[in-house]
């Protein structure tokens, strides 16, 4: 499937106007902000320059992955940004959070333009992303792989409609299952076998780089109870809870 998207400029207007009411002078400079951006590779990670060695960024397209690592080679993602959404220094690379951003395939870049109500929405972002922030917390600590996923999906789709990047039932997700293993404390054997069960109960499916909803799909829980049900039947033993 194809999805039609908005240009760069509609997209910067529409996601911090979800924010906060823009002044007509604040639309027209993120407009000429968009005609000012510039492109980083696969895989680069992102320093943020300016005047003070830190400057403010805007996501018009593409993805971008803010992760920490450990010794061994094992990487958790903490989480996203996508079109639309505000890159704050402050926010994204404080010296004392040990965090690298990366773009996942091409991402493309533009400064931030200042102004009364954008101040207002980079202010309102900023209180967004910490939201997003605890909702990844609490799906890692208290959600087991099929609420994970579920909850991680709606959340992409939720975030791509305010910048008009999605639809109510589809948009389009450009990483792999290996990188959404490390959004979500999983192995990719389990995010196969997760995204495998919740196909076939009816909850989403995911084919060729889209991630599709059913009109009337069936919760986690029942995907739980479904997998339940089946390693029971299997093993003749306790039922799997699809806990990770």
């Amino acid at each position: 499937m194809q999805l039609s998207y908005p240009t760069f400029e509609e997209r910067l207007v529409m996601r911090l106007a979800a924010l906060t009411e823009l002044s007509r002078s604040d639309r027209v400079k993120l407009q000429e902000a968009a005609q000012s951006s510039f492109v980083i590779s696969e895989e680069k990670p992102l320093k943020l320059s300016g005047p003070s060695g830190r400057s403010r960024l805007l996501v018009v397209d593409g993805w971008l992955a803010r992760s920490t690592s450990h010794q061994d080679g094992r990487r958790q993602i903490i989480g996203f940004y996508v079109p639309g959404d505000v890159i704050s220094p402050g926010m994204a690379l404080k010296p004392v959070i040990t965090t690298d951003l990366t773009s996942v395939g091409q991402a493309t870049l533009c400064p931030a333009p200042e102004g009364q109500s954008l101040a207002r929405a980079y202010a309102a972002a900023a209180d967004v992303e910490q939201a997003y922030l605890h909702r990844q917390v609490a799906r890692l600590g208290r959600m087991n792989a099929f609420e994970r996923v579920e909850d991680w999906m709606w959340e992409m789709r939720d975030r791509l409609l305010l910048s008009g990047m999605a639809q109510p039932q589809a948009f389009q997700l450009p990483i792999t299952q290996d990188i959404l293993a490390d959004v979500l404390g999983l192995t990719p054997v389990h995010v196969n076998r997760t995204l495998k069960l919740l196909r076939e109960v009816g909850v989403l499916t995911w084919r060729s780089g889209y991630v599709r909803f059913a009109h009337e799909g069936a919760s986690s829980q029942v995907a739980c109870e479904e997998l339940g049900s089946r390693s029971s039947r299997a093993s003749g033993g306790t039922p799997f809870t699809g806990q990770a």
